[in-house]
């Protein structure tokens, strides 16, 4: 804006000069005219005396032309230059407007695609919003496409990072669709990881009271230590177990197979377990395809 006011006081300052030579140019014309009128030429008759003056001689003809091409060209100037401070006013306007409401508050009408930078300080952000509201949040991102609403990245750090009570939340009402949704198109790592630090406390903890608190689905390919991919894999390296289970109804169930006796197909591994469709139950003791199986003996109470 400075700029352009800086353009402007020039071009201001160009058009006084021209009016100021323009009124000069007027003052020696009106002088010569007044000059070449008085004194006639040899091949010129004689004036009446009394009789005014209709016309100029050629030298006043050529004056008046050559000032009317300077006063054009002067003009056209002027008016290529007030072309470009309109132009640069015009894209010195912002993009942005905003109306004024209730408790000065700002929302906005229109704003376009703009790229928005901070400095490398700690102190400084790109877009900062707060509020003190118990039922309206700072920031609200919506698309009423399939897009995202809020869209976080970062290229050496967090995408989106929240803190508070809860630190993200997600909310969901379709059928089979995850609240929060981690991904990872990597050959390996994990969708979501979740961490803690307490003793008394874990990295995720699923809640719910009508279904499953947790569930898990694996896909074939390499997964853990796995060449199928597991539903859950559970694994301790600090003395604990792999899994733990506690319930006032049973500790575990394994879903009866539909067919009975021992597996006698696929390739399998020393420690699976096998339920068969009567309840009877096998443990594979040496790795193989179908492998080794033993019947568990139990003993009717």
């Amino acid at each position: 804006m400075a700029n352009t006011a800086a353009i402007l006081h020039d071009v201001l300052a160009r058009l006084e000069a021209v009016e100021q030579e323009n009124r000069a140019l007027r003052e020696q014309i009106a002088m010569l005219t007044h000059e070449t009128a008085r004194v006639p030429t040899a091949s010129s008759p004689p004036l009446p005396v009394g009789e005014p003056v209709a016309t100029l001689n050629p030298l006043d003809a050529s004056l008046e032309r050559m000032s009317r091409r300077w006063m054009l060209r002067r003009a056209a100037q002027a008016t290529a230059a007030t072309v470009v401070v309109g132009t640069l006013m015009q894209r010195a306007t912002p993009d942005a407007s905003a109306n004024h409401g209730d408790n000065n508050l700002i929302t906005p009408r229109s704003i376009s695609t703009h790229f928005i930078q901070s400095s490398n300080n700690d102190d400084n952000f790109a877009v900062l919003a707060e509020a003190d509201s118990d039922t309206r949040s700072a920031v609200v991102g919506g698309n009423s496409g399939s897009a995202s609403g809020v869209s976080g990245s970062s290229f050496g750090g967090i995408g989106v990072l929240g803190t508070g009570v809860i630190g993200v939340r997600g909310d969901v009402t379709s059928a089979w669709n995850g609240a929060v949704e981690g991904r990872n198109f990597g050959d390996q790592g994990y969708g979501v990881v979740a961490d803690a630090s307490g003793t008394l406390s874990a990295g995720a903890l699923g809640r719910n009271p009508l279904g499953d608190g947790v569930r898990g689905e694996g896909k074939t390919g390499l997964h853990g230590k796995s060449p199928n991919g597991n539903g859950v894999f559970g694994e301790a390296t600090g003395g604990g177990y792999g899994g733990v289970f506690t319930s006032a109804r049973a500790q575990l169930r394994l879903l009866p197979t539909g067919r009975t006796g021992r597996p006698t197909t696929g390739m399998h591994a020393v420690g699976e377990l096998y339920l068969d469709r009567v309840g009877t139950l096998f443990i594979c003791t040496v790795a193989g395809s179908p492998g080794t199986w033993r019947k568990v003996s139990t003993t009717a109470v």
